[in-house]
């Protein structure tokens, strides 16, 4: 009976880890019905895992990452959230326990001078340190639970070296730490306590260096956006600027036209003053350098584009349309479009002015928006089929806005195609809308 009722206590001992694995799952991470049943369900079969574990005597240094792993596995399965982040914050756990197994070795071996006896299950000492070590695993984690979760992350290749090196430094030191209890240890050493706790403490601070980096990279990718936001607003205060010279220029020379087709008219010279209206209707093809398609922010990066290329000398045959009420974020359209002329604008720039022209066609095909832009150039560039290398010496530069073009297309679950050819450059690209074409 009394061993029945030993292994029961110790079994509890392990549910209490598993119930701490799952509150700070549960804080981090979404888990909504039935998921959320079934995450609940396999809390005592955790219980039962680590429980059968310790009763075979499997080593600390194995059985902490191996439960890690267990975490990781439990994690990706049963919550939602990125993979990278649910990987990370699945190592902390067993960061938790090992902390709680550390500051219960010290009290009970080192303070107490109890020896290895002292860990026989059933003994007062293990079964009182078992309860120390149950509430400070609670204790260490409540502060874990007030963290305020960050949607930015890590590339994924630099979270696995977080979460390995972090599963290293959990196994070296409960080994450490397993070779300090043991019989054979003898009198131990302060400083060999010290060391396995600094080491312990730093994968620790490793996950925490992976939590503050994220910030840092979220950080970072929010300034650029801000950063292309602010551009397009330049562009769109360059364009209203650009407008407004437009209007005060023929709102001065309208004057002269009323005055000059009054005198023709006036003195009966019709056959003249035709002559000149129809020299009047070229002179207003400049105004369609503005385009308008209902989007204010596509209307105001087409139309700066459009007027940089004519500034360049650049003729630019363009068709364009945007559906209403879109749900494609405007600014990443206007992203696409700046960054594709930018590249169009340089590349033709160069050549001889017969050849300076640009096709840009932005039309809604069925739910999809289509963009696609063309123009000629030299060809001093080297394209392998995903990524395009410029040739000159600043090269580290160039393709940069191709780059941004296809990671706005795969965030839409978009289409992109790129067709170089010996003298042109040809992008097409499809973006879902949301709005489906009326039948």
């Amino acid at each position: 009976m009394t061993e029945i009722l030993i292994s029961a206590y110790e079994w509890l001992i392990c549910l209490g880890e598993a119930v701490v694995v799952f509150l700070l799952f549960k804080s981090k991470f979404t888990c909504k019905k039935p998921k959320l049943y079934f995450a609940v369900a396999a809390l005592p079969a955790f219980a039962a895992f680590t429980f059968v574990m310790n009763i075979i005597g499997l080593p600390w240094v194995v059985l902490a990452p191996l439960c890690a792993i267990i975490h990781i596995v439990y994690a990706l399965v049963l919550f939602e959230a990125s993979t990278s982040i649910k990987c990370i914050w699945s190592v902390v756990p067993s960061v938790i326990f090992c902390i709680s197994n550390f500051i219960y070795l010290i009290i009970f071996y080192v303070l107490t001078r109890y020896g290895d006896e002292s860990l026989v299950e059933g003994n007062p000492v293990r079964i009182i340190g078992q309860l120390i070590y149950t509430a400070l695993n609670f204790a260490i984690l409540l502060p874990l639970l007030k963290i305020k979760n960050e949607d930015g992350e890590l590339p994924t290749y630099l979270r696995a070296i977080m979460i390995v090196l972090s599963l290293i430094g959990i196994a070296v030191s409960m080994y450490c730490f397993s070779e300090l209890v043991s019989p054979e240890a003898g009198t131990v050493k302060t400083s060999s306590w010290i060391q396995c706790s600094a080491l312990l403490l730093m994968s620790a601070a490793l996950l925490v260096l992976s939590g503050y980096l994220s910030r840092l990279y979220y950080r970072h990718l929010e300034t650029q956006r801000e950063l292309q936001k602010n551009k397009l607003e330049a562009e769109h205060v360059s364009q209203v600027g650009a407008m407004y010279d437009y209007v005060r220029e023929w709102r001065h020379d309208i004057k002269g036209m009323v005055s000059t087709v009054s005198s023709l008219a006036d003195n009966g010279e019709y056959e003249s003053m035709k002559n000149y209206l129809h020299e009047l209707s070229g002179a207003a093809d400049e105004t369609k350098l503005l385009v308008s398609t209902g989007n204010p922010a596509v209307d105001a990066a087409v139309s700066a584009k459009l007027m940089l290329a004519d500034k360049t000398g650049i003729t630019v045959d363009h068709t364009i349309s945007v559906p209403e009420g879109m749900d494609t974020d405007s600014m990443d359209i206007c992203s696409v479009i700046m960054n594709l002329m930018d590249n169009a604008i340089e590349a033709v720039s160069v050549l001889p002015p017969e050849v300076r022209r640009i096709e840009l066609e932005m039309i809604d095909k069925g739910g999809m928006l289509a963009v696609n832009v063309k123009n000629p150039c030299r060809g001093d560039y080297n394209y392998d089929g995903s990524r395009l290398v410029s040739s000159k010496p600043d090269s580290s530069v160039h393709g940069i806005g191709l780059k941004r073009v296809e990671k706005i297309v795969a965030k839409h679950q978009g289409f992109i195609k790129v067709s170089p050819k010996e003298h042109s450059f040809e992008v097409n690209i499809l973006i879902p809308t949301g709005k489906e074409q009326a039948t």
